[in-house]
């Protein structure tokens, strides 16, 4: 080895650049010198604790803990110059606590630093709280694919019977009743499968254009589309717009929500002289839609179920009628708005919808 040859790490990775950077090389991190004051805060760790990361430079580090000695604590784990899993509570600016899993180590084990302290944290509420979310959903998942399969089941097993009935059938007419009963149940499991299609659409509205579409085209094609549903039975509809020229992102998406609020309310009984107002209005951080709909008759029973935030997939099974507004309120939360349905008479509807504008 030639000792005298001259280490170039150093020229080329200078002290400066390692602790201007510090921020960036330990994402999720606290960096503390070694009498445990605060050098620097990733963002992402003060923004969930509710402070601007200048707010705690400098400032020691057993004030982010809510009990005990949080320094002493640290000094003891870092005896043998590293530690992990230790769990903390740490304050925010509102005075509430999120509970860090803690690991650390002398900035010294890896550099040539020696007086920096590295504290990388995991917070364990959103982690906890993710967990709890994706047991929940697989857990709803298991039940659908159980009333899926259920479902399937039944009008597939009878096809089959009804195949070995005609393999046996000598008679005419009775093969006949037989091919009739199978187109039957045939159209019963399209009909399932018809509204899986749309469940697993509640996922895929990412396949949209995100094209901006005017207001009054989103109207004008909602209008053309109310005349096309409601073809049986007329329903007349009129639309306001105070700014009709007004530009909207995701304009098709916006589209195919209206299109299966008005499907929902479309194929629900109505009277002769039934109709669907619908209103629009934009301003700087949303746009708000109004839709009245009269002469449709909604029992009250079917206007607690849609009042709820989101209907669980087997219900859904359960009550197919249901499939349009489902989507139609996923496409809300998918647009993180909001919607509001009111039951002002029994045939008389509102609802009101909130899209964000993203700024």
């Amino acid at each position: 080895m030639n000792t005298g040859q001259k280490d170039i790490t150093l020229s080329l990775i200078s002290d400066g650049d390692i602790r201007s950077s510090l921020e960036k090389i330990f994402p999720e991190s606290i960096i503390l010198d070694s009498g445990f004051k605060i050098v620097a805060i990733s963002q992402i760790i003060a923004e969930t604790l509710g402070f601007e990361s200048e707010e705690l430079k400098n400032q020691p580090v057993s004030v982010m803990a809510q009990v005990g000695n949080l320094q002493e604590q640290l000094q003891s784990r870092l005896k043998a110059g590293f530690f992990e899993g230790l769990e903390v509570e740490l304050n925010t600016k509102e005075e509430k606590t999120v509970l860090f899993s803690i690991s650390g180590f002398y900035l010294g084990l890896i550099a040539n630093i020696q007086d920096l302290i590295v504290l990388k944290l995991k917070n364990l509420d959103e982690i906890n709280f993710l967990n709890t979310l994706l047991e929940a959903k697989s857990s709803e998942l298991d039940q659908f694919v159980y009333r899926s399969a259920h479902n399937l089941r039944g009008p597939l097993a009878t096809i089959q019977g009804l195949i070995n009935l005609g393999k046996m059938c000598q008679d005419v007419e009775e093969f006949k009743f037989l091919i009739t009963q199978m187109d039957v149940f045939a159209t019963k499991l399209d009909d399932i499968l018809y509204h899986l299609r749309y469940f697993a659409f509640t996922n895929q509205v990412q396949d949209f254009s995100t094209e901006k579409m005017s207001l009054a085209a989103i109207f004008e094609k909602l209008g053309t589309y109310v005349e096309e549903e409601g073809s049986e039975q007329a329903i007349r509809f009129r639309y306001e717009l105070s700014q009709p020229e007004t530009m909207v992102e995701n304009g098709e998406l916006i589209l195919s929500l209206l299109k299966n609020i008005e499907s929902f309310f479309c194929h629900l009984p109505r009277s002769v002289n039934s109709e669907i107002f619908v209103s629009g209005l934009s301003s700087l951080s949303s746009h708000e839609m109004a839709i009245g709909i009269r002469g449709t008759t909604l029992l009250e029973k079917q206007y607690e179920k849609i009042k709820a935030v989101n209907f669980d997939y087997v219900d859904i099974m359960r009550e197919p009628e249901f499939t349009n507004l489902y989507l139609a309120k996923k496409i809300v939360s998918k647009l993180k708005g909001k919607i509001s349905f009111t039951l002002l008479e029994p045939d008389e509807i509102f609802l009101h919808i909130i899209l964000p504008i993203n700024n």
